[in-house]
Protein backbone atom coordinates (compact mmCIF):
# COMPACT_ATOMS: atom_id res chain seq x y z
CA UNK A 1 0.00 0.00 0.00
CA UNK A 2 1.39 3.47 -0.69
CA UNK A 3 2.65 5.39 2.26
CA UNK A 4 3.64 9.34 3.18
CA UNK A 5 6.62 7.08 5.00
CA UNK A 6 9.62 6.42 2.93
CA UNK A 7 10.04 2.94 2.59
CA UNK A 8 13.31 2.81 5.04
CA UNK A 9 11.89 4.93 7.98
CA UNK A 10 11.44 2.59 9.96
CA UNK A 11 7.91 2.89 11.85
CA UNK A 12 7.35 1.42 15.45
CA UNK A 13 4.28 0.52 17.03
CA UNK A 14 3.80 -0.27 20.68
CA UNK A 15 2.57 -3.94 20.28
CA UNK A 16 5.63 -4.59 17.54
CA UNK A 17 7.77 -7.67 18.33
CA UNK A 18 11.40 -7.46 18.77
CA UNK A 19 11.39 -9.38 15.19
CA UNK A 20 9.48 -7.06 13.85
CA UNK A 21 11.30 -3.39 15.32
CA UNK A 22 14.67 -5.14 14.12
CA UNK A 23 13.31 -5.70 10.30
CA UNK A 24 12.09 -2.05 11.01
CA UNK A 25 15.25 -0.17 12.11
CA UNK A 26 18.08 -2.97 10.01
CA UNK A 27 17.88 -0.19 7.51
CA UNK A 28 18.01 2.88 9.51
CA UNK A 29 20.84 4.36 10.11
CA UNK A 30 20.20 8.29 10.98
CA UNK A 31 17.10 10.50 10.44
CA UNK A 32 13.27 10.31 10.42
CA UNK A 33 12.08 7.51 12.88
CA UNK A 34 8.41 7.05 13.08
CA UNK A 35 6.11 5.85 15.61
CA UNK A 36 2.43 4.90 15.54
CA UNK A 37 -0.11 7.00 17.67
CA UNK A 38 -3.32 5.25 16.82
CA UNK A 39 -2.51 1.71 17.92
CA UNK A 40 -6.54 0.47 17.31
CA UNK A 41 -5.45 -1.96 13.74
CA UNK A 42 -6.76 -0.65 10.87
CA UNK A 43 -5.34 0.06 7.15
CA UNK A 44 -4.24 3.68 7.52
CA UNK A 45 -2.25 4.08 10.38
CA UNK A 46 -0.79 7.92 11.98
CA UNK A 47 2.58 8.43 13.04
CA UNK A 48 4.66 10.51 14.42
CA UNK A 49 7.80 11.40 12.98
CA UNK A 50 11.35 12.46 15.61
CA UNK A 51 15.00 12.84 14.32
CA UNK A 52 16.98 9.89 15.41
CA UNK A 53 20.92 9.08 15.74
CA UNK A 54 21.43 5.17 15.94
CA UNK A 55 24.28 4.48 18.23
CA UNK A 56 27.79 3.84 16.75
CA UNK A 57 27.74 0.15 17.70
CA UNK A 58 24.44 -0.79 15.81
CA UNK A 59 25.69 1.43 12.56
CA UNK A 60 29.06 -0.12 12.38
CA UNK A 61 27.19 -4.19 12.98
CA UNK A 62 24.11 -2.75 10.17
CA UNK A 63 27.18 -1.73 8.04
CA UNK A 64 28.90 -4.52 8.32
CA UNK A 65 26.02 -6.89 8.17
CA UNK A 66 25.39 -5.43 4.60
CA UNK A 67 28.30 -6.70 2.60
CA UNK A 68 26.75 -10.10 3.06
CA UNK A 69 24.44 -9.46 0.51
CA UNK A 70 22.08 -12.48 2.31
CA UNK A 71 21.19 -10.71 5.36
CA UNK A 72 19.90 -7.05 3.56
CA UNK A 73 18.51 -9.07 0.77
CA UNK A 74 16.00 -11.31 3.79
CA UNK A 75 15.82 -8.29 5.75
CA UNK A 76 14.24 -6.58 2.75
CA UNK A 77 12.00 -9.01 2.04
CA UNK A 78 10.40 -9.18 5.41
CA UNK A 79 10.28 -5.32 5.34
CA UNK A 80 7.81 -5.16 2.14
CA UNK A 81 5.82 -7.75 3.66
CA UNK A 82 5.89 -5.98 6.69
CA UNK A 83 5.09 -2.72 4.78
CA UNK A 84 2.41 -4.50 2.04
CA UNK A 85 -0.51 -4.49 4.53
CA UNK A 86 -0.73 -0.53 5.87
CA UNK A 87 -0.36 2.62 5.12
CA UNK A 88 0.92 5.42 6.98
CA UNK A 89 0.34 8.96 6.89
CA UNK A 90 2.59 11.89 8.92
CA UNK A 91 0.23 13.92 11.24
CA UNK A 92 0.80 17.02 10.71
CA UNK A 93 1.84 18.40 14.80
CA UNK A 94 2.62 22.09 13.65
CA UNK A 95 -0.69 22.39 12.36
CA UNK A 96 -2.74 21.38 15.31
CA UNK A 97 -0.36 23.52 17.42
CA UNK A 98 -0.58 26.83 15.31
CA UNK A 99 -4.56 26.38 14.91
CA UNK A 100 -6.03 29.30 15.57
CA UNK A 101 -3.48 31.18 16.22
CA UNK A 102 -3.82 33.82 13.20
CA UNK A 103 -2.37 37.31 13.85
CA UNK A 104 -3.34 40.44 11.48
CA UNK A 105 -0.45 43.09 10.55
CA UNK A 106 -1.95 45.52 12.53
CA UNK A 107 -1.95 43.32 15.38
CA UNK A 108 2.02 43.59 14.84
CA UNK A 109 2.31 47.25 13.74
CA UNK A 110 0.73 47.92 17.62
CA UNK A 111 3.10 45.87 18.93
CA UNK A 112 6.23 47.30 17.25
CA UNK A 113 4.88 50.60 18.25
CA UNK A 114 5.08 49.75 21.79
CA UNK A 115 8.59 47.80 21.71
CA UNK A 116 10.61 50.26 23.28
CA UNK A 117 8.46 50.07 26.23
CA UNK A 118 7.88 46.11 26.04
CA UNK A 119 12.06 46.08 26.27
CA UNK A 120 12.38 48.59 29.14
CA UNK A 121 9.53 46.45 31.33
CA UNK A 122 7.32 49.77 31.24
CA UNK A 123 3.90 50.06 32.04
CA UNK A 124 1.22 51.36 29.47
CA UNK A 125 -2.44 50.99 29.09
CA UNK A 126 -2.36 48.37 26.34
CA UNK A 127 0.04 45.69 27.90
CA UNK A 128 -0.92 43.54 30.13
CA UNK A 129 2.16 42.12 31.99
CA UNK A 130 2.56 38.42 33.38
CA UNK A 131 5.20 38.09 35.56
CA UNK A 132 4.94 34.58 36.57
CA UNK A 133 4.65 33.08 33.73
CA UNK A 134 7.79 30.65 34.24
CA UNK A 135 9.75 32.63 31.15
CA UNK A 136 13.61 33.99 31.59
CA UNK A 137 13.18 36.79 33.07
CA UNK A 138 14.84 38.53 30.46
CA UNK A 139 11.99 37.34 27.59
CA UNK A 140 9.18 39.74 27.73
CA UNK A 141 6.03 38.20 28.46
CA UNK A 142 2.79 39.78 28.22
CA UNK A 143 -0.22 40.57 26.58
CA UNK A 144 -2.53 43.76 24.79
CA UNK A 145 -5.04 45.15 26.34
CA UNK A 146 -7.02 44.56 23.11
CA UNK A 147 -5.89 40.60 22.91
CA UNK A 148 -6.28 39.28 26.38
CA UNK A 149 -6.48 36.04 24.99
CA UNK A 150 -3.05 35.99 23.99
CA UNK A 151 0.26 35.87 25.28
CA UNK A 152 3.29 37.21 23.44
CA UNK A 153 6.83 36.23 24.35
CA UNK A 154 9.15 38.91 22.78
CA UNK A 155 13.22 38.86 23.04
CA UNK A 156 15.31 41.57 23.30
CA UNK A 157 18.03 41.32 20.61
CA UNK A 158 20.91 41.72 22.55
CA UNK A 159 20.29 39.34 25.54
CA UNK A 160 21.69 36.02 25.63
CA UNK A 161 22.14 33.24 28.14
CA UNK A 162 25.40 30.81 28.98
CA UNK A 163 23.87 27.21 29.38
CA UNK A 164 26.20 24.03 28.61
CA UNK A 165 29.37 26.12 27.91
CA UNK A 166 26.89 27.37 24.91
CA UNK A 167 25.72 31.18 24.71
CA UNK A 168 22.36 31.45 23.72
CA UNK A 169 20.54 34.24 21.87
CA UNK A 170 17.07 35.53 23.18
CA UNK A 171 16.47 34.44 19.63
CA UNK A 172 17.71 31.03 19.51
CA UNK A 173 15.89 31.11 22.68
CA UNK A 174 12.33 31.75 21.18
CA UNK A 175 12.53 28.99 18.19
CA UNK A 176 14.04 26.60 20.74
CA UNK A 177 11.29 26.89 22.88
CA UNK A 178 8.49 26.47 19.67
CA UNK A 179 10.64 23.59 19.08
CA UNK A 180 10.94 22.05 22.09
CA UNK A 181 6.43 22.51 22.26
CA UNK A 182 6.27 20.67 18.95
CA UNK A 183 8.25 17.90 20.27
CA UNK A 184 6.21 17.84 23.29
CA UNK A 185 2.96 17.50 21.39
CA UNK A 186 4.10 14.32 19.97
CA UNK A 187 5.51 12.68 22.88
CA UNK A 188 1.20 13.74 24.21
CA UNK A 189 -0.08 12.17 21.38
CA UNK A 190 2.20 9.53 20.88
CA UNK A 191 1.80 8.40 24.85
CA UNK A 192 -1.51 9.49 25.23
CA UNK A 193 -1.16 12.00 27.89
CA UNK A 194 -4.34 13.70 27.76
CA UNK A 195 -4.23 15.67 31.26
CA UNK A 196 -1.26 18.07 29.48
CA UNK A 197 -2.46 20.67 27.69
CA UNK A 198 0.49 22.61 25.73
CA UNK A 199 -1.56 25.47 24.65
CA UNK A 200 -1.89 26.63 20.82
CA UNK A 201 1.23 28.65 19.76
CA UNK A 202 3.06 30.31 16.93
CA UNK A 203 5.90 32.36 16.04
CA UNK A 204 6.26 35.50 13.85
CA UNK A 205 8.85 37.77 12.53
CA UNK A 206 9.03 41.15 13.44
CA UNK A 207 11.03 44.68 13.92
CA UNK A 208 12.52 44.89 17.48
CA UNK A 209 15.13 47.44 17.55
CA UNK A 210 16.32 47.22 13.81
CA UNK A 211 16.62 43.58 13.44
CA UNK A 212 13.88 40.93 12.48
CA UNK A 213 13.20 38.67 15.45
CA UNK A 214 10.99 35.91 16.05
CA UNK A 215 8.13 36.61 18.33
CA UNK A 216 6.16 33.59 20.32
CA UNK A 217 2.42 34.21 20.24
CA UNK A 218 0.55 31.77 22.84
CA UNK A 219 -2.80 31.17 23.77
CA UNK A 220 -3.79 32.11 27.65
CA UNK A 221 -5.08 28.98 29.18
CA UNK A 222 -7.35 29.68 32.27
CA UNK A 223 -5.26 28.44 34.88
CA UNK A 224 -5.74 28.86 38.50
CA UNK A 225 -4.95 32.39 39.37
CA UNK A 226 -1.76 32.31 42.11
CA UNK A 227 1.48 29.76 42.68
CA UNK A 228 -0.30 29.47 45.98
CA UNK A 229 -3.76 28.14 44.91
CA UNK A 230 -1.13 25.94 42.11
CA UNK A 231 0.63 24.17 45.50
CA UNK A 232 -2.42 23.67 47.54
CA UNK A 233 -4.36 22.12 44.70
CA UNK A 234 -1.36 19.53 43.75
CA UNK A 235 -1.75 17.69 46.52
CA UNK A 236 -5.46 16.82 45.63
CA UNK A 237 -6.03 13.13 44.52
CA UNK A 238 -7.99 14.22 41.34
CA UNK A 239 -4.26 15.06 40.19
CA UNK A 240 -2.64 11.91 40.03
CA UNK A 241 -3.11 10.70 36.82
CA UNK A 242 -1.72 14.39 35.17
CA UNK A 243 1.44 13.81 37.72
CA UNK A 244 2.02 10.56 36.50
CA UNK A 245 1.61 11.83 33.07
CA UNK A 246 3.67 14.38 33.58
CA UNK A 247 6.65 12.09 34.92
CA UNK A 248 6.61 10.21 31.54
CA UNK A 249 6.73 13.63 29.70
CA UNK A 250 9.85 14.52 31.46
CA UNK A 251 11.38 11.23 30.86
CA UNK A 252 10.51 11.14 27.37
CA UNK A 253 10.95 14.66 26.58
CA UNK A 254 14.38 15.85 29.09
CA UNK A 255 11.91 18.65 30.02
CA UNK A 256 13.86 20.25 32.68
CA UNK A 257 12.38 23.74 34.04
CA UNK A 258 9.84 22.37 35.96
CA UNK A 259 8.35 24.63 38.57
CA UNK A 260 4.86 25.60 39.54
CA UNK A 261 5.16 28.42 37.35
CA UNK A 262 5.64 26.18 34.15
CA UNK A 263 3.09 24.16 34.66
CA UNK A 264 0.10 25.13 36.30
CA UNK A 265 -3.34 23.56 36.90
CA UNK A 266 -6.18 24.55 34.56
CA UNK A 267 -8.98 26.24 36.37
CA UNK A 268 -12.01 24.07 35.63
CA UNK A 269 -15.63 24.80 36.73
CA UNK A 270 -16.94 24.86 40.00
CA UNK A 271 -17.32 21.15 41.26
CA UNK A 272 -15.73 19.87 38.62
CA UNK A 273 -15.90 15.32 38.58
CA UNK A 274 -12.88 14.64 36.80
CA UNK A 275 -9.25 14.49 36.75
CA UNK A 276 -7.47 17.99 37.09
CA UNK A 277 -5.59 18.66 34.20
CA UNK A 278 -2.14 20.78 33.67
CA UNK A 279 -0.48 23.41 30.97
CA UNK A 280 2.50 23.42 30.15
CA UNK A 281 2.82 26.78 29.75
CA UNK A 282 6.89 27.10 29.24
CA UNK A 283 9.23 24.43 27.67
CA UNK A 284 12.22 26.80 27.00
CA UNK A 285 14.19 24.05 28.80
CA UNK A 286 14.24 20.39 27.40
CA UNK A 287 17.56 19.07 27.88
CA UNK A 288 17.90 17.07 31.37
CA UNK A 289 15.47 14.93 32.27
CA UNK A 290 16.85 13.65 35.53
CA UNK A 291 17.04 17.02 36.83
CA UNK A 292 13.36 17.43 35.73
CA UNK A 293 12.56 14.59 37.76
CA UNK A 294 14.09 15.75 40.28
CA UNK A 295 12.63 19.50 40.52
CA UNK A 296 9.38 17.42 40.44
CA UNK A 297 10.55 15.88 43.79
CA UNK A 298 11.54 18.84 45.51
CA UNK A 299 7.92 20.07 44.70
CA UNK A 300 7.06 16.91 46.61
CA UNK A 301 4.97 15.70 43.58
CA UNK A 302 7.08 12.27 43.07
CA UNK A 303 8.68 10.36 46.07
Amino acid sequence: MSSDISFFTPVYRSNSSTMQGLVEGYFHLSGETAYVVDQVEQADLGVVVFHEKGSLFMTALKIASYFTLFVPILMLVAKAVLRSSHRYHIIDVKQQLEEGMEITPETIKKIETLIPKIIEGENDPDLIWHVNHGTFFNIRTFSLASMPNRIFKVPPPTWSIFREKTTITSKQMIEESFENALKGKKICLLYNLSQLIIPHQKVFEMDIQGQRMPVLMQEQIGIENSVGDTEELYYISTLSRAISQLTTFITKTGFSSVTYETIPIIAERENFPGDRRVALVNLEEMDNAAQGLAKLQQLGLVN
